[in-house]
């Protein structure tokens, strides 16, 4: 069930009065809303209540997990929403933690079965803002055909009124026959994205700066397992899958390279990046390929099936590179005049930090 708890308060001098900490703005969440009253069971009551499909989940404390097939197993993720704005072209916070959490299930091949959600509201937020993200929060859920079974809800005293964080679990169901993992991964193995590089973190900077309609850009956060169950039902043999969200494609690759032992030789001019993304990106002084992205991800599988899954996957993929046979564990980029980077971690803080 959705739980509101009292938030902490600093100790005082003189007891607080109850009556003195309720505001009469009834559009703005108030600390009383997390404080085990009336103001408290009407929010549970009113807005996260209908989140749920099955009732009896607001009324327990835990949630029952669905009966495990013979021939599945559980996976499960988990996952911190804390992305600045709220708002972006294409979607919102309540869209993100679905797609996040989802989209982390179906990188080991799973269909999503069930959600938690757990929300930290600063005092004052807008309840007109908040009704849209849990709207997109439901509708989004709904899409990924899973089930809200258990929550979790804070108000907490903040200098800004606007923030809004969210925590998410995920559960999903996996054959047991799926194992995409990076010791899967081979010598000569193809390394294909699904799409163009960098839309989520050049729409949030968008955003922030009041330049979305210059760039003319939607974010790609989307859902993920409808592409990654076309291609088990096309019963493509598939390596390893990674979504290539913080850090983005490099990160990732560098990852996997070095979870695996293998060298991998990617090819600059084929990583496709859309007019807007590149054009800021030099302006900027980023590379597309270390942002982050909310609908893309990397597959890796044998060469003889790239034609395969570049059917199933759709015009937009894309065939970047392979994986060497050397036992080097490192990212090879070819550049466009022949020479050759080894791609690096970025050091510290990635930037632009989008979440």
């Amino acid at each position: 069930m959705h739980k509101c708890n009292e938030p902490y308060h600093e100790p005082s001098s003189t007891p607080a009065c109850p009556s003195l900490a309720v505001s009469s703005d009834t559009n703005r969440v108030q600390l009383a809303h997390g404080g085990g009253g009336k103001l408290m069971h009407e929010l549970i009551q009113d807005e996260l209540r209908p989140l749920y499909q099955n009732q009896e989940h607001c009324d327990r404390d835990s949630a029952h997990l669905p009966q495990i097939p013979s021939d599945g197993r559980l996976v499960m993720s988990t996952d911190s929403f804390v992305v600045d704005p709220l708002f972006f072209p294409g979607g919102d916070i309540g869209k993100l933690a679905v797609c996040g959490t989802c989209n982390d299930l179906a990188m080991s091949g799973a269909l999503p079965l069930a959600m938690s959600l757990s929300l930290i509201i600063s005092e004052g937020f807008l309840f007109r803002d908040l009704r849209t993200i849990l709207h997109s929060f439901k509708t989004t859920l709904e899409e990924a055909g899973a089930e809200l079974i258990t929550g979790d809800t804070k108000v907490i005293p903040l200098e800004r009124q606007d923030q809004l964080y969210i925590n998410t679990s995920g559960v999903g169901l996996v054959s047991s026959s799926c194992q995409l993992n990076p010791s899967q991964i081979q010598p000569g193995d193809a390394i294909i994205i699904n799409g163009d590089l960098g839309r989520h973190s050049v729409c949030l900077l968008g955003a922030r700066s009041a330049t979305s309609d210059v760039l003319n850009l939607q974010s790609d956060c989307s859902l993920l397992q409808d592409q990654v169950q076309g291609l088990l039902n096309a019963g493509i043999e598939i390596h390893c899958l990674r979504d290539l969200t913080r850090g983005g494609f490099f990160t990732a690759l560098i990852e996997l390279a070095e979870a695996s032992g293998l060298e991998a030789q990617v090819f600059e001019r084929r990583i496709p990046v859309c007019e807007p993304v590149e054009t800021y990106c030099e302006l900027m002084g980023y590379r597309a390929g270390f942002l982050a992205n909310e609908g893309r991800f990397v597959c890796i599988a044998p060469e003889r099936e790239v034609t395969k899954i570049l059917n199933v996957l759709g015009p937009e993929a894309v065939h970047v590179g392979n994986v060497g046979s050397h036992s080097t564990g490192v990212v090879k980029l070819e550049k466009d005049f022949g020479t050759q980077e080894v791609l690096r971690r970025e050091y510290g803080e990635l930037l632009p930090r989008i979440c």
